[in-house]
């Protein structure tokens, strides 16, 4: 299943949103914080399971399916 996508609200990534637990309640999906270079610990950004206003997902399109606004890429 694909999940639908959104943009961080913290650090901008493209993110996954993950269902709340309610219907039609969504979180971002956990991510990792941006940082530079070399890291032992994984720190999730602060952005990472907050509230997702629906008009805010993206649906991916399944694979095979066409979308004709998208621009083309060879």
């Amino acid at each position: 299943m694909k999940m639908p996508r959104t943009t961080c609200a913290r650090c901008g990534r493209n993110v996954a949103a993950i269902p709340a637990g309610v219907a039609g309640h969504w979180n971002a999906a956990r991510h990792d914080e941006p940082h530079r270079g070399a890291r032992d610990l994984l720190v999730s950004c602060v952005g990472s399971l907050k509230p997702v206003d629906l008009e805010d997902l993206v649906y991916q399109l399944a694979f095979g399916e066409q979308d004709d606004a998208a621009p083309t890429i060879f």
